[in-house]
């Protein structure tokens, strides 16, 4: 793999999983950290950064397809199909994906 510049960490990470951000008109929420108010409910969401506070994201979207990936593109690079338990580094980034079937809005 190589570095190229211009390349979104979150659209990155998609590509690391083989999976889609959106499909068709689903809404991509963004967050720098975990918001204060509920996310929104349809469509995929993002977080950025994601460093401490696994057990909160958690909760927050349950029910949903996790990705996580911790430092993507670098040579230390680990990915997840759950949010994990431990600490990980500031460069971690949670894809979280409305399942099939789900009726979210």
């Amino acid at each position: 793999t190589q570095m190229i510049s211009g390349i979104p960490s979150f659209t990155a990470a998609a590509a690391e999983f083989g999976i889609p951000l959106v499909l068709g008109d689903e809404p991509l929420h963004i967050y720098p950290d975990i918001p204060s108010e509920a996310p929104c409910t349809g469509g995929s969401i993002v977080l950025m950064k994601r460093a401490a506070n696994n057990d909160n994201a958690q909760k927050m979207l349950a029910g949903r397809e996790i990705y996580c990936a911790e430092n993507c593109g670098m040579e230390n690079q680990r990915l997840f199909r759950h949010i994990p338990k431990e600490k990980t580094g500031y460069f971690t980034i949670i894809l979280a994906k409305k399942m099939e079937g789900s009726t979210d809005q």
